[in-house]
């Protein structure tokens, strides 16, 4: 099956979060501090994008268009990613009741150390080091690279921490959605090494969009911010 199905099941529902509309610019660098700082309450973000999701379709979808086996895909990096793949599963499972689909948090596939790393290191910079966050921030708000030494450990990292992921991945998956970039990147990375055919969707779930989230090839994004819109717009 095609992605029309979850596209417009996606698309509609995050239509109905955005607040205003914005210029064609990429945001300015206060723009991008103030978004940090409302990025950093991500419970707020994550109800606000749970009980949109959870309204009345406005359009009609029929079951048959959409995809049969669905894997949601996020990190627990905070409670907002989280949060707002429970939101989708509940949306995806009131849309498509025979759909097989499955909700899982990559960090638990890996082991407490990278864990600890990835997800508490970040907290306690969100909650003690804000400041130094949002330097890294900036620094790291460009284009990634896909060759290079930098890439080159990165995908060491990953494949050395996140093996068991990959066994889940190569299950018959129809397509994957995923709510934190990391699963996202794995999923490109594989897909530029011709090592899968996975179509997978990325929905930013921050109120800006951090170049972290821009992982190509990927199918399709989803904003639920105008900041996040223009932000896609500009990486390309």
């Amino acid at each position: 099956p095609g992605t029309e199905g979850i596209t417009r099941e996606i698309s509609c529902r995050m239509a109905l979060i955005r607040p205003h509309s914005a210029s064609s610019s990429k945001p300015s660098r206060a723009t991008s501090s103030m978004t940090r700082s409302a990025s950093r309450d991500r419970f707020k973000f994550a109800s606000m994008i749970r009980s949109r999701l959870s309204m009345p379709k406005p359009i009609a979808l029929l079951p048959s268009d959409m995809p049969r086996r669905i894997l949601i895909l996020s990190a627990s990096v905070g409670a907002g990613h989280l949060r707002a793949a429970q939101a989708l599963e509940l949306a995806l499972r009131e849309a498509a009741p025979e759909a097989h689909i499955q909700n899982a948090d990559v960090l638990t596939f890996t082991n407490a150390l990278f864990r600890r790393l990835y997800g508490t290191a970040y907290l306690d910079l969100v909650n003690k080091a804000p400041h130094l966050l949002g330097m890294i921030y900036d620094l790291t708000d460009k284009p990634q690279k896909t060759t290079g030494r930098s890439h080159a450990l990165r995908q060491l990292i990953q494949k050395a921490n996140l093996s068991k992921l990959h066994d889940l991945l190569d299950e018959p998956w129809d397509i994957v959605v995923n709510t934190h970039f990391l699963p996202a990147d794995i999923i490109a990375r594989l897909r530029r090494q011709r090592k899968s055919k996975l179509q997978h969707v990325t929905v930013v779930t921050d109120f800006d969009a951090h170049a972290f989230w821009v992982n190509q090839p990927c199918d399709h994004y989803y904003v639920a911010s105008d900041e996040a819109s223009l932000s896609l717009r500009h990486w390309g």
